[in-house]
């Protein structure tokens, strides 16, 4: 086939589905979409490109759904990679990072609702403060404990205490390395706070950290090789897109759910693991709310 050729395919390609609303996706089970949602919220002030609505992320798990896709947990592809297991068709795995109380107020409840699974990384410093305060802006463990008792959350680790955007010289930025700290400076105040998280969710939900969300998705070599030694199994990074599990569960891309985009605009952004042009549901209805009520008629809920 001649480049004239291909581009022309392209360009057919990219025409549905800009006309069409449906894409043209690759069949590999190997390619699990990894979403990222942060905080979800009622009070219009606090909406932004990483802060949704309640009624957003229902609109966003309603599609996920008619789509046909299912949701798994990190376990799951562990399993999976480990032969113990195999996936559904269509996986993908919603996450949440830092551990706002959002996440238990609305998104546990939405996914409890609809049999879908989440997956909420952690600032264990946050959580150990929130717990001991009055105010919960943040996630407490006795929620945590429900969450991940209850089969429809996993915890995973966003650091203990080093999601911090420091000046590199005095202070670090997330898990990197400072200008003039040494090696063996650095990696024990890696281990160090690592261990930490690890040590709590251990205490607080009796099971295991198995994946690192990097803070602000800031990596190395030396941080992937830390968390390896240490046990972990992979590992998150800000990198958009979507990796294959085929070669492991380190330096995993994700697909930033951002507020203020409708929830048909960033299907498209999500298919991209089967083989066949597959429409996006209501992708021409411009109300949220009209669209909600389609979906949930479709499903039948």
């Amino acid at each position: 086939m001649t480049k004239k050729k291909i581009a022309a395919g392209i360009l057919l390609i990219s025409f549905i589905i800009g006309a069409l609303g449906v894409l043209y996706i690759g069949n590999d089970e190997n390619r699990v979409p990894v979403l990222i949602y942060h905080h979800i919220s009622n009070i219009e002030e606090e909406l932004s490109p990483i802060t949704i609505t309640p009624e957003k992320f229902y609109e966003d798990m309603l599609y996920l759904k008619a789509m046909g896709y299912n949701t798994v947990n990190f376990q799951d592809l562990i399993d999976y990679r480990e032969g113990k297991k195999t996936l559904p068709e269509n996986p993908i795995i919603v996450t949440f990072d830092d551990g706002y109380m959002s996440n238990y107020t609305y998104a546990y409840t939405v996914l409890k609702e609809l049999k879908m699974k989440g997956v909420i990384s952690i600032i264990g410093s946050l959580i150990d403060e929130s717990s001991h305060s009055s105010y919960n802006f943040m996630l407490t463990w006795d929620k945590i404990r429900e969450m991940s008792h209850s089969g429809v959350i996993e915890i995973q680790s966003h650091s203990y205490d080093l999601h911090n955007w420091g000046d590199e010289i005095s202070s670090p930025r997330g898990v990197d390395q400072m200008k003039r700290e040494d090696d063996t400076h650095y990696m024990a105040r890696f281990k160090s706070d690592t261990k930490l998280i690890m040590d709590k969710v251990k205490e607080h939900t009796g099971k295991d950290i198995t994946m690192y969300t990097y803070p602000y998705g800031i990596y190395n070599d030396k941080t992937e090789k830390m968390l390896k030694d240490l046990g972990i199994r992979g590992s998150l990074t800000g990198k958009r897109g979507v990796s294959t599990i085929k070669n492991g569960l380190f330096s995993l891309r994700r697909i930033n759910m951002v507020g203020g985009v409708r929830s048909p605009i960033l299907m498209r952004k999500i298919i991209i693991t089967q083989l066949k042009l597959k429409g996006i549901p209501f992708y021409n209805v411009e109300s949220s709310k009209e669209r909600i009520k389609k979906l949930e008629e479709l499903l039948g809920i």
